[in-house]
């Protein structure tokens, strides 16, 4: 009797995992503001930064999680279930952590197993942006949507399925994945959502395979990459030309880092190099660097760490003021609050 209730159990489970994906639409509430999404390596795991030009035409679930709630924890495993469901749809799952030291957020990210790109919402920006209470033990669950049309709009955390359905309206991939072998659907699926680094050896080694099937996917994949980098390096060269170094090496060193493991970002690596060299650049570099190290620096327990960070923050925007760290660093001491 026992063996066949285990068995009754474990067929419904399977039965409502396959039916998540069928589950209705749900209602999306548009929500007035938009949210800016941080360009900061540091910001992401499991993914570099999402920016508008990534996630184009697609739909996007962020699901906004209290670290601290042990129900929450518990239930990543049902929600990776629910995202297998839509991993053949235009259709992207992010998890948003918010007010949490990144390396807090990071650890808990590696603890319960969390392969879904994570936003580390620091300061609450993104939070402040989309959401009318703050994600606390009181909240503990929130989900926003950005929609295929660049609108977003307020989900349902208790229905992931259905607002990942009611957000598929008008989503559509670049490339047809008919056409795309087994072996090629997580590079295609990479490329898709512009983690193009991830994709690179997957469709280095299918653009050598034997199998012409393999062989044709791999060029695909591979035109649509290059046409990206080709208008990157191009943004980047026109910067160069009008004068601005700093700017383009940013440029340069964005196509660097997301294009690694494409030959024709060679072009971005010598150009960094070369423009490394330059005086402004060099100034912006280190003074990145400066803002990067007090940036990491642990959070403040007691109003006298407070002042201490706040002064060191005062001095380096003194010294820093004409460059992009410093006006970051002069933009964060006038959006914190000062303490007695």
């Amino acid at each position: 009797m026992v063996r066949h209730f285990a068995v009754l159990v474990a067929t419904i489970g399977l039965f409502a995992e396959a039916s998540l994906h069928a589950q209705a639409p749900a209602s999306l509430y548009a929500l007035p503001n938009k949210a800016d999404l941080p360009t900061a390596r540091e910001a992401w795991v499991n993914s570099p930064p999402l920016s508008e030009e990534m996630i184009q035409g697609k739909a996007v679930v962020f699901f906004c999680f209290e670290e601290g709630c042990p129900h929450v924890r518990s239930g990543w495993p049902q929600r990776a279930a629910t995202a297998a469901t839509f991993a053949d749809k235009p259709l992207l799952f992010v998890a948003v952590n918010s007010g949490t030291p990144a390396l807090e957020a990071r650890k808990y990210v590696a603890d319960v197993k969390l392969s879904w790109p994570v936003l580390i919402d620091e300061d609450r920006a993104f939070e402040k942006a989309l959401l009318k209470d703050e994600i606390s033990l009181k909240n503990i669950n929130q989900v926003v949507v950005r929609l295929p049309d660049g609108s977003w709009a307020q989900g349902d955390w208790a229905n992931l399925a259905g607002t990942a359905n009611g957000a598929l309206d008008g989503a559509e991939w670049k490339l047809d994945p008919a056409g795309i072998p087994a072996n090629l659907k997580t590079a295609w699926r990479q490329v898709e959502f512009g983690n193009y680094t991830a994709a690179a050896a997957a469709i280095s080694a299918g653009a050598q395979s034997s199998q012409p099937d393999e062989m044709a996917a791999s060029k695909k994949l591979l035109e649509l990459v290059e046409t990206t980098l080709r208008e990157r390096l191009a943004t980047a060269r026109n910067a160069a030309n009008a004068g601005d170094k700093w700017e383009a090496y940013k440029q340069y060193e964005a196509v660097e880092t997301t294009f690694k493991g494409y030959p024709l970002a060679a072009e971005a690596t010598i150009a960094t190099k070369s423009l490394a060299k330059d005086e402004k650049v060099g100034k912006e570099l280190a003074a990145a660097r400066q803002w990067k190290a007090i940036l990491s620096s642990p959070k403040p327990r007691s109003a006298n760490a407070f002042k201490l960070i706040v002064a060191q923050v005062e001095r380096f925007v003194q010294s820093n003021a004409e460059t992009e760290a410093g006006r970051a660093a002069q933009a964060a001491l006038d959006r914190v609050p000062r303490q007695p």
